[in-house]
């Protein structure tokens, strides 16, 4: 339903604000953060990757360089 995808906006809000704040992470530290099963942290991570909000090197990731934290859309 539409709460579902409320929390994955919360969560991908989550995951930005984690990554503005320290640059890369992995996957295990996005987990805890987010208190997810790591399945499921992998498929909201990949969600992000598919639409562009994070950026996958190695298993680090990172925000793409054109995101500007003032840009709100």
């Amino acid at each position: 339903g539409s709460e579902m995808c409320i929390r994955d906006r919360d969560q991908s809000a989550a995951v930005t604000a984690y990554l503005a704040a320290h640059g890369t992470a992995v996957r295990k530290e996005l987990a805890e953060l987010l208190n997810l099963p790591p399945a499921q942290c992998t498929a909201l991570l990949r969600r992000m990757v598919d639409r562009g909000e994070l950026l996958l090197t190695g298993k680090r990731y990172a925000l793409p360089p054109q995101k500007k934290p003032l840009e709100t859309n």
